[in-house]
């Protein structure tokens, strides 16, 4: 690994880790995000501990860690941007900074599906949008959305690499969802209600 790369992949984690829902909370004097709700430091606990704000901003800010570390890779002129794209995701997921305790990866997934294929990234974004409108479920419109994203992407086979990364970044979003999917298959999943 060339110097560039190394430094890519250390950026990259690094502003996959920054936990944005536990600094947003504490700045707007909503506390621990990590001691409220199911303690979750992603978009939809900080929606329930804090409302819209708390919420919307912490969404914005993880998607745009994402969004961030692929336009840094396209500086350098990488070849390989979902690479960075998906230890980005590590980054949140596993956070150094708490003791490798974070989200569960959509909001960040979703700005680097963005930078890759702006297109792609809309679309899922629309997705998420119609089916969480529908059924109020967060986890089922995250899960919908991605998983059409990289179904999408298999089709249209743009690059093989790209392909390889959404797909290891679908199943380690998967993997953190497990209680969800075990919800959701129980008809026990929580809805966020309109406010």
């Amino acid at each position: 690994m060339d110097s560039i790369n190394f430094f890519l992949t250390i950026a990259s984690y690094l502003l996959g880790s920054i936990p944005s829902g536990v600094l947003l909370s504490k700045v707007l004097g909503k506390g621990d995000l990590r001691k409220q709700g199911s303690g979750n430091i992603g978009a939809t606990n900080a929606f329930r501990a804090g409302g819209k704000l708390l919420g919307g901003l912490t969404l914005l800010i993880d998607m745009a860690k994402g969004l961030c570390v692929i336009l840094l890779a396209n500086a350098f002129n990488e070849q390989y941007l979902t690479f960075y794209g998906f230890i980005c995701i590590v980054g949140h997921i596993f956070p150094i900074w708490l003791k490798f305790e974070g989200g569960k990866g959509v909001a960040t997934a979703f700005g680097v599906i963005l930078g890759i294929n702006p297109i792609l990234g809309g679309f899922s974004l629309l997705l998420w949008i119609l089916v969480f409108k529908v059924s109020r479920i967060s986890s089922l419109a995250a899960l919908v959305s991605l998983g059409t994203s990289v179904f999408i992407e298999c089709i249209m086979i743009t690059d093989g690499t790209n392909l390889i990364f959404l797909v290891i970044s679908l199943i380690l979003i998967i993997f953190r969802h497990k209680d969800n999917i075990m919800r959701l298959c129980a008809g026990k999943e929580n809805k966020i209600p309109k406010q």
